[in-house]
């Protein structure tokens, strides 16, 4: 059996996956802000997609064409989402039960339906009220995380052994059904809701696969460059940043999705090399995940304690209130990354290896 090492770390493009939560949850939570949401903020789940994509091939697929089965690749995967999930999950849960002892609408049926369907990722084909369009109750973001594990039940089923040319085709089919979506619905804002599920499948396979070609083909291996490294994380902000709507915007989603990130992705990967990173950077750049899995429960349970305090009109706290939770949840982030997340995990893997050959720990959301 081939001895495998330790997968490099990207640190730019960590530090800049961190980022890039932080504008999500910006998103979902610009009303205790005032506010000012980043227009094309959804467009940080494509970028997402891409930079799994090339991170997790570049952890696994020598793994993966080398005799690790696809069992043990979405177990590992598994593993690596589950316990920080698992605790959103919970902050999500107890926020509905705050809600519902204001409202006075609590169904037993209905909270354990959702904790049931949450704990294995399963979208519910109802909504919790009239104004809940999302799949998951409990934690509405997660419906990400059932497509990236799709696309990586996909990598360890037949993308790990597709020749360039089939994957080339798999990027060219999924990208014009892609296109097609977003010229049909006005935006790239897709998949997080019922009337846009299905087309969460391209959405996801196009940019996760054109990681695992980027990977594959090494361009991003000469993409070197002598140039701060604070370039590449401005550069994704003001692309988030880029205002538009009706064909302006199909314009720029589709450009972003289909070349920004991809080239960015490239150009980024080697970005600090030779360079010394701080070590607060560094945890930053850790706690992406821990960001974008927390964020929207917690905002949830602040929501519903303002409620309980009998605190209606939060227009006085604005935005001192939102810059506020967004630094709390970046600090509960890194101290639940590091002290909670990934000993959880180290022990979780410690009892899988038992019964296989040792495996490294992915550093992909």
């Amino acid at each position: 059996m081939k001895n495998f090492v330790s997968p490099q770390r990207f640190h730019i493009l960590d530090i800049m996956r961190t980022l890039a939560a932080v504008v999500v949850a910006e998103r979902h939570t610009g009303k205790l802000l005032g506010g000012g949401t980043l227009p094309g903020g959804y467009l940080a789940v494509d970028f997402f997609f891409v930079l799994s994509g090339f991170v997790i091939a570049s952890a696994y697929e020598d793994r993966l064409t080398s005799g690790m089965s696809t069992l043990r690749f979405m177990q590992i995967r598994v593993i690596r989402l589950y316990p920080l999930y698992v605790f959103s999950l919970g902050i999500g849960a107890l926020a509905y039960c705050m809600n519902s002892r204001l409202l006075g609408t609590f169904d037993p049926s209905f909270f354990v339906l959702a904790v049931l369907a949450g704990l294995v990722f399963v979208p519910l084909p109802f909504r919790l009220s009239e104004g809940e369009p999302q799949m998951f109750a409990f934690n509405p973001p997660s419906w990400t995380l059932l497509f990236e594990l799709f696309a990586n039940l996909c990598h360890g089923l037949f993308l790990k052994s597709m020749r360039t040319k089939h994957l080339l085709i798999t990027i060219a089919v999924s990208g014009i059904l892609l296109v097609a979506a977003v010229v049909y619905f006005g935006s790239l804002d897709l998949g997080y809701k019922r009337s846009t599920f299905l087309t969460g499948f391209p959405r996801v396979i196009f940019s996760y696969a054109v990681g695992i070609l980027i990977y594959r083909t090494n361009i991003w291996r000469a993409s070197s460059l002598n140039l701060p490294i604070i370039l590449a994380p401005l550069v994704l902000i003001l692309i988030l940043s880029i205002p538009g709507e009706g064909n302006f915007r199909i314009i720029i989603d589709v450009v972003c999705a289909t070349v920004v990130f991809p080239c960015l992705v490239i150009f980024s990967t080697n970005l600090a090399n030779g360079q010394t990173l701080s070590p607060v950077l560094l945890r930053f750049g850790a706690a992406s995940y821990a960001i974008y899995v927390i964020h929207f429960p917690l905002f949830r349970m602040l929501s519903a304690s303002l409620a309980l305090a009998g605190i209606k009109d939060i227009e006085p706290l604005v935005p001192y209130l939102g810059t506020a939770f967004l630094g709390a949840v970046v600090l509960m982030a890194i101290a639940l990354d590091a002290y909670f997340d990934a000993p959880v995990r180290a022990a979780l893997l410690r009892l899988l290896k038992r019964r296989t050959v040792p495996v490294a720990i992915s550093t992909a959301p």
